[in-house]
């Protein structure tokens, strides 16, 4: 059954109130309206990564793929919880394969097809989306200065680079390997020599 996820505590609209001005709708918040619509796009592509580590999981019921869904939605909280602390009223659809940007439904599509189709695909598929989160996480971080987001992302980031070691780690014991489409190859390399790390997600 579909939901919607409300993150809302005045019924007003945030993005609407603040449209000429592109100030935080909560002026303690210290969010703007752009940062905003950026939290919106993670939080999407951290659904994405959700929706179809769930899908696979249930398919090849491997507990590696089941738990990336799981700290999926740990991230996607974690967003949430930031919007609700700017007073955002914005309604996410939380059924599977929806989201509000057409070129996330055809990478869902694409990257569901595929890890579908046998366990080794649905590892590479996992090191896949973990590679784009990267590359769009690390994207906006880049050109980001509020603290807060700069927290968030960090965060984002590191867990999805733990999860892309995982990921790549199934797929070379199987015999296979990874290479990245969007993060750089260096980067890549940084990723899979470190150490597991914390990122921490208890702060």
């Amino acid at each position: 059954m579909r939901s919607l996820i409300f993150v809302s505590i005045f019924i007003v609209g945030a993005f609407a109130m603040n449209a000429q001005t592109n100030q935080p709708a909560n002026s303690t918040s210290g969010i703007s309206l752009d940062e905003q619509k950026t939290l919106v796009q993670i939080f999407e592509q951290e659904k994405m990564a959700r929706d179809v580590y769930t899908q696979i999981g249930e398919k090849f019921g491997i507990k590696i793929l089941k738990n990336a869904a799981i700290g999926k939605q740990k991230q996607m909280s974690q967003i949430l919880d930031l919007l609700a602390l700017n007073q955002a009223n914005i309604a996410f659809d939380d059924a599977q394969g929806v989201f509000r940007n057409a070129e996330l439904t055809e990478h869902y599509n694409a990257f569901l097809a595929e890890g579908l189709g046998s366990l080794n695909n649905a590892f590479r598929v996992g090191a896949k989306m973990e590679d784009y989160n990267i590359y769009q996480i690390d994207k906006v971080l880049s050109s980001t200065t509020n603290d807060k987001l700069v927290l968030l992302f960090s965060k984002l980031s590191c867990s999805s680079g733990n999860e892309l070691k995982t990921q790549v780690n199934m797929l070379v014991g199987n015999g296979e390997m990874f290479m990245p489409d969007y993060i750089s190859v260096k980067l890549y390399r940084s990723i899979m020599h470190d150490n597991h790390e914390y990122c921490g997600n208890n702060m």
